[in-house]
């Protein structure tokens, strides 16, 4: 049941309301990253054909990792700014911000995307939402493997599992945010 007091132009927190969903920028995400992947594979192979240039290979990748770290991190600024009702854990900026260092954000990626999955369901909680949660385990699963694939010969597995649960979480906070739209 939605929350009555809340007008037509404002969320109830003196925000403007009709930020879009994220949806559109997941569906970019997932295609420019496939098509960096396709083409990453093409030069590896095109590279193992002429052994001359082993460096485009290496290019493609750079720029995919790249691509899938902004789209990453515009998502968590995205996502967590649906949930900022006074009651959040932290800030959007500062969500993306503290993925970007080195070591702390092995513990950080547990605040940012499980602490989202808790906040959201706590939200929808407070304010008597007819939103579905968030499922807790499919976070906190992508949480270990990013963890994990820091650590030496479990991180090869994980670094493979990881790019899968990431899209299962991100597609997950869309479809909630999308939800959770018509409320903020």
């Amino acid at each position: 049941m939605p929350d009555t007091n809340v007008s037509a132009d404002t969320n109830g927190m003196g925000k403007k309301a009709g930020r879009r969903p994220c949806s559109l920028l997941f569906q970019a995400g997932v295609m420019l990253l496939s098509i960096a992947a396709m083409i990453t594979a093409l030069a590896l192979r095109l590279s193992l054909d002429n052994s001359s240039s082993r460096a485009l290979p290496l290019f493609f990748f750079g720029v995919s990792a790249f691509l899938g770290i902004a789209i990453s991190l515009f998502h968590i600024f995205r996502v967590w700014s649906f949930v900022q009702d006074g009651y959040a854990r932290t800030s959007p900026l500062k969500a993306m911000a503290y993925m970007l260092l080195p070591f702390f954000n092995l513990y950080w990626i547990f605040v940012v995307v499980h602490g989202f999955a808790r906040d959201y369901n706590s939200l929808i909680q407070r304010k008597r939402l007819s939103a579905p949660p968030l499922p807790h385990s499919l976070h906190l699963g992508c949480c270990v493997l990013f963890a994990a694939s820091a650590l030496p010969y479990v991180g090869v597995a994980a670094s493979f599992l990881l790019p899968v649960a990431w899209l299962l979480v991100m597609g997950s906070n869309c479809r909630a945010v999308s939800r959770l739209s018509p409320y903020v």
